[in-house]
């Protein structure tokens, strides 16, 4: 504000006033040139600096009458500067960048603040940009979660708030990711906070979110680019921590071929039909299908760890594919890579279809066919019947088979086949190995007869034996059922050991008894009385002698087989032994 009294040793024209509201980027507020107001100012001044050196003498009526007379005089002075100022502000002229400027308003108060206006809008010419604005962070987070998934802001048919502040930032953006430059939230907060602009905090951040939901922008922290979905968005705009780390790049756009790829996918691969129309929606969506088929992949994928089913490689195929297409961050790249990979997608889901159908119908009788393989496995050394075997080779080429889907239907035919074959080829290689059991059982029979204690043994000796037959009953193996000779030779060996045992202490208690029984001979009193010496009996099991296939085809055989039957039978008796046969 220059009054009549400034002297900058310059003529004050016109011109002059104009270049000085230029240097000062100030408002130039030139009052006229009546001095009036500048006088009484320069006395009031001079009243109150009388009265203040005269407010410490002594006084008299007559000097404070005088004083309170130039007090009231400097309230009414006080006035009419007032007055004169206002009168002088009405008609003052004003001059603000380069420019008189012509205000129609004499009210001082509105002239000055349509003087500072015309100055804001000179130096911060940008700021009406902004037309709609956020009070709070509050704001932020209404504005990032509200339902609509894009906002459409460079439609000229649409009505967008800040339309030209997020075509300015934009174009900043642009500028800047073409040209390679790192841009981070700090500098944009930094250079739209100064002129032309004088945009505020969240008013900037209400731009970048309305950019990056509209799916123009991307914003990079460390290595990974944030999701629409990320609700940790609004902290990292708002947080000092985080201005410095955000990278804020132009988005790419995705060709419509790539888009258009994407939701033919999602249509062929995953069967869903509801497909977003924005890039980010559909990306997601993707993510959360491909996500649940590879959840649905990896449990399958277990079952392969007790048994070789089939389309194991169609499963690791769709688990490498599905979690490379999950780690891609960025948009442009996560389409591109669809795009790329669309073949391997659409040859999986064909694939797939007939693995997911195995395992919910077929799998029983695949598990079925196999158990019956490591049956024949077991015992093929046994099985010679030449119609079972290939039964078995049909089998096994349904199983071994990389796709057996169509196959699978025919296994319990070739099955049951195979079990009614089996079971009987094993009733007839039993049937001789129950002789051999009933035998012995008979031998034990016979053998406990001949004493007194038969009630005590016969019942657990025939329980043995019945359970050795029940066992034979529901064998699955050849090798199982001819082991259990060997094992009905060994039990009928236990029993008559027992038998002998049992016989001998009897015995012995018998003669034990006897000899309490017997008078002493108190003449003779001799010892002349031969000792008796128990003999022991042995059990020799003639199958275990018989070992073996012997064939004779002339007397020299049978000669040998004597010989060998005199060495085995020589070489178990020995001085007080009993042999038998059993």
């Amino acid at each position: 504000m220059i009054t009549p009294y400034f002297d900058a040793g310059v003529d004050l024209s016109e011109h002059e006033l104009k270049m000085m509201s230029a240097r000062e980027r100030n408002l130039i507020i030139q009052l006229p040139s009546d001095t009036t107001i500048m006088e009484e100012m320069e006395d009031i001044l001079k009243i109150q600096t009388y009265l203040l050196r005269k407010g410490g003498v002594a006084s008299t009526e007559v000097i404070e009458e005088i004083k309170i007379r130039k007090s009231r005089e400097v309230g009414e002075r006080k006035d009419r500067v007032k007055n004169l100022l206002i009168e002088g502000l009405k008609e003052a002229d004003c001059y603000v960048n380069m420019q008189k400027i012509e205000l129609k308003s004499k009210n001082p108060v509105e002239k000055i603040n349509s003087g500072l206006m015309v100055l804001i809008d000179n130096i911060y010419n940008k700021l009406s940009y902004i037309t709609e604005f956020l009070e709070s962070t509050k704001d932020l987070h209404d504005l990032f979660f509200r339902e609509d998934n894009q906002i459409k802001i460079f439609n000229e048919n649409e009505d967008v708030p800040n339309k030209l502040a997020l075509g300015e930032l934009m174009d900043f953006i642009d500028r800047n990711t073409q040209r390679h430059i790192p841009l981070t939230l700090k500098t944009i907060l930094d250079l739209y906070a100064k002129p032309p602009y004088g945009w505020l905090p969240d008013d900037i951040r209400g731009l970048i979110i309305r950019l990056f939901k509209a799916q123009e922008i991307k914003i990079q922290l460390g290595n990974d680019y944030l999701s629409s979905g990320d609700k940790n968005l609004i902290q990292y705009l708002t947080k000092k921590d985080y201005a410095d780390r955000l990278l804020i790049k132009k988005r790419a756009k995705t060709p419509e071929k790539y888009l258009k790829n994407a939701r033919e996918l999602i249509k062929e691969v995953f069967n869903y039909a509801a497909v977003p129309s924005d890039e980010d929606g559909l990306m997601n969506r993707f993510k959360e299908l491909t996500g649940f088929e590879l959840s649905v992949v990896r449990e399958l994928l277990v079952r392969y760890e007790k048994s070789n089913y089939p389309g194991k490689d169609v499963l690791d195929r769709g688990k490498a594919v599905f979690a490379e297409i999950l780690e891609i961050k960025d948009g442009l790249v996560f389409f591109e890579k669809l795009y790329q990979v669309k073949d391997q997608l659409l040859d999986y889901e064909e694939a797939v279809f007939d693995v997911k159908k195995f395992f919910e119908n077929q799998r029983e009788q695949f598990d079925r066919a196999i158990e019956q393989l490591k049956i024949y496995e077991k015992n093929k050394t046994y099985i010679l019947d030449s119609e079972t075997i290939q039964m078995v080779l049909t089998i096994e080429k349904i199983v071994k088979s990389p796709k057996p889907y169509s196959e699978i239907a025919k296994l319990p035919h070739f099955i049951n086949n195979f079990n009614e074959r089996f079971v009987r080829l094993l009733q007839e290689e039993c049937r001789p190995v129950r002789a051999v059991i009933e035998n012995d059982r008979q031998k034990v029979r016979d053998e406990v007869s001949l004493y007194d204690f038969k009630d005590e043994l016969s019942g657990k000796f025939n329980e043995k034996f019945q359970d050795l037959l029940n066992r034979l009953d529901h064998s699955h193996n050849f090798y199982e059922a001819i082991a259990m000779k060997e094992e009905s030779d060994r039990l009928k060996m236990r029993c008559f050991e027992e038998i002998r045992k049992l016989k001998e202490l009897k015995e012995l208690k018998d003669r034990e008894k006897a000899k309490k029984d017997e008078k002493p001979d108190i003449i003779g009193g001799g010892n002349d009385q031969p000792i008796y010496k128990m003999r022991k009996t042995v059990n020799v099991s003639i199958a275990h002698i018989f070992h073996g296939a012997k064939t004779i085809e002339k007397e020299e055989d049978i000669e040998e087989l004597l010989d060998y039957l005199r060495h085995k039978l020589k070489k178990e008796l020995n001085e007080n032994t009993i042999l038998k046969l059993i």
